[in-house]
C-alpha cells in the first residue's frame, strides 16, 4: 500500500529555467536507464495540496478504500505567493474510487482568532476526488474529478479539476495532465497543468510538473514496508 505506517516525504519546489529543465531530465534519464527495472510499481503518494497527486497538482489516483493518510508539510500557495504556513490533510478513502479530505492551514496555534489581532490566517476545508470508473477497462488511463476547499467562509484554496493519467506495466513511471480552475495565489492550478512520476526504487519517488504557471519538483522518500 502506498499509504503504509511511516510516510517520510521530503518535497522542494522550485521554479526551474529551460536550461534547469534539460539537466533534470538528462539527470532523471541516467538515473531511470540504470534503475527503472529495480520497481515498476508506482506508489500514489500526497501532494502539497488536500489531494493525492505530485507537488502542486494531482493525478488520477486515490487513497485505497479504508486507507487513511495524514499529511504535515510547511508552504502553501497564498496571496501571491508561497506562504509559510502549517499545512495539516488527512485523507481517507471513503469508498471505491473516491477520497475525501480534511485540511487545516494555520499561521499560529495559541492565539484566538476571534479576539486577537494579527493571528494570521486558520482555514478549515474539505476536499474530495473522484476516480471515474471503467473508464481504464476501456482506455488504458485513469480518469479523475476533483474540488478542494469546499464550502467555509473564505474558500482561500478553491479549485476545481479533471485530470487523466496513464501508468506502464514495464515501466516505474506515470504521465498525467489536466486542467483546473482555481483561486490559488499565482494561477498555480488555474488552467492546464502535466506532470510525471518516476519511482525508480521501491522506496524513493521523482517528480516533476508545470502547474499551469511554474514548473516544480519533489522528492519523496519512503520508509521500507515493515520498517516500522
Amino acid at each position: 500500500s502506498a499509504y503504509r505506517q511511516g510516510i517520510i516525504m521530503v518535497m522542494q519546489t522550485f521554479s526551474v529555467n529551460s536550461r534547469y529543465l534539460k539537466s533534470i531530465s538528462l539527470g532523471a534519464t541516467f538515473l531511470f536507464s540504470i534503475s527503472a527495472f529495480a520497481n515498476a510499481k508506482i506508489d500514489s503518494l500526497p501532494s502539497h495540496q488536500s489531494f493525492s497527486g505530485l507537488t502542486n497538482t494531482p493525478n488520477a489516483q486515490v487513497v485505497k478504500t479504508g486507507s487513511f493518510n495524514l499529511y504535515y508539510g510547511q508552504g502553501v500557495p497564498y496571496q501571491q505567493g508561497i506562504g509559510d504556513l502549517d499545512d495539516w490533510v488527512g485523507t481517507f478513502g471513503l469508498f471505491p474510487g473516491i477520497e475525501v479530505a480534511g485540511r487545516i492551514v494555520t499561521q499560529t496555534y495559541d492565539c484566538n482568532l476571534y479576539t486577537d489581532s494579527d493571528c494570521g490566517i486558520r482555514d478549515l476545508s474539505a476536499s474530495a476526488k473522484y476516480q471515474i470508473p471503467y473508464v481504464y477497462q476501456y482506455t488504458g488511463f485513469n480518469l479523475a474529478i476533483g474540488t478542494q476547499d469546499i464550502g467555509g467562509a473564505a474558500n482561500n484554496f478553491q479549485t476545481t479539476y479533471i485530470v487523466a493519467d496513464k501508468s506502464f506495466e514495464a515501466l516505474p513511471v506515470r504521465l498525467s495532465a489536466g486542467y483546473g480552475k482555481s483561486k490559488l495565489a499565482s494561477g498555480i492550478m488555474d488552467g492546464p497543468f502535466a506532470g510525471i512520476e518516476i519511482q525508480p526504487l521501491s522506496f524513493l519517488q521523482l517528480t516533476g510538473e508545470y502547474d499551469a504557471t511554474e514548473f516544480n519538483s519533489s522528492v519523496k522518500a519512503v520508509t521500507p514496508e515493515g520498517f516500522l
